[in-house]
């Protein structure tokens, strides 16, 4: 609840929504996707692609975080 209230009252201050219960679905919603992505990539790099673990998990971790905020910016916030 912390970074959902921070993401809408700081990062995503402009948003013009108002229902509180629609934003926090959503955003729950992007969550459990980027955990998803995030299970599903360090899978793909390391099994499938043979990258070792540290570097396939930061690489995940980075492709995450920009998805996480792109999700945010265009389908929570907007």
């Amino acid at each position: 609840m912390v970074a959902f209230w921070l993401h809408r009252s700081w990062v995503f201050s402009h948003s013009k929504r108002s229902n509180g219960n629609v934003l926090r679905l959503r955003y729950v919603s992007g969550i459990m996707m980027g955990m998803g992505l995030n299970v599903a990539g360090v899978w793909a790099l390391n099994s499938v692609l043979a990258i070792e673990a540290w570097p396939a998990r930061i690489t995940t971790a980075v492709a995450v975080w920009l998805f996480g905020f792109v999700f945010n910016k265009k389908l929570v916030f907007r």
